[in-house]
C-alpha cells in the first residue's frame, strides 16, 4: 500500500516538474519573440562599388549585376559574345511578352474572383468589401515593387 502511495507522489512530482519546466521554456521563448519584434530592423546592406572596366577588376570579381551570366564565365570569344548577346536579347523580348500575358491573365482571375465574391454579399457588406479592396489596391500600388495590371 505504501508503494502505491509513493508511486503516485513520485508521478505527481514528475508531472509538476515537467509542467514548471514547460512554463519556464514558454516564458523564455515569449520574451525572445517579443524582444525580436521590438528590435529595430537591420540596416540595408551596403553595396560596394565595383570597377566596371574588366581590366580594373580583380581576379574572381564578378562583373556588374546586369552582365552576370554563367555563360560569360566560360571565356567567350568575341564572335561567341555577339551570338550570346543576340540570344539574350531575343529571350528578353520573349520573357517580356510572357510577363505581359501572365499579368493580363492574373488580373482577369483576380477581377473575376472579386466579382463572384461580391455577388454573395449584402449591400452593406459589398460597400465594406469595396473599401477593403480599394485600400489593398492602393497599398499594392505603393509597394516598392508593385505588380502592374498591364
Amino acid at each position: 500500500m505504501a508503494t502505491g502511495f509513493t508511486t503516485r507522489v513520485a508521478t505527481l512530482a514528475i508531472l509538476l516538474l515537467v509542467f514548471v519546466a514547460g512554463l519556464a521554456v514558454g516564458v523564455a521563448v515569449d520574451r525572445q519573440v517579443a524582444a525580436a519584434a521590438d528590435a529595430p530592423p537591420p540596416p540595408p546592406p551596403v553595396e560596394t562599388e565595383r570597377p566596371a572596366d574588366p581590366e580594373e577588376r580583380e581576379e574572381g570579381d564578378d562583373p556588374p549585376r546586369e552582365r552576370r551570366m554563367m555563360i560569360e564565365r566560360v571565356g567567350l570569344a568575341p564572335d561567341q559574345k555577339l551570338q550570346v548577346d543576340s540570344i539574350v536579347d531575343v529571350m528578353g523580348s520573349l520573357m517580356s511578352d510572357l510577363q505581359k500575358d501572365y499579368r493580363k491573365r492574373y488580373w482577369a482571375v483576380v477581377d473575376s474572383t472579386r466579382a463572384s465574391l461580391r455577388q454573395t454579399l449584402t449591400p452593406e457588406q459589398a460597400v465594406m468589401y469595396d473599401s477593403l479592396v480599394a485600400k489593398n489596391d492602393q497599398r499594392r500600388r505603393s509597394d516598392p515593387v508593385p505588380l502592374p495590371r498591364n
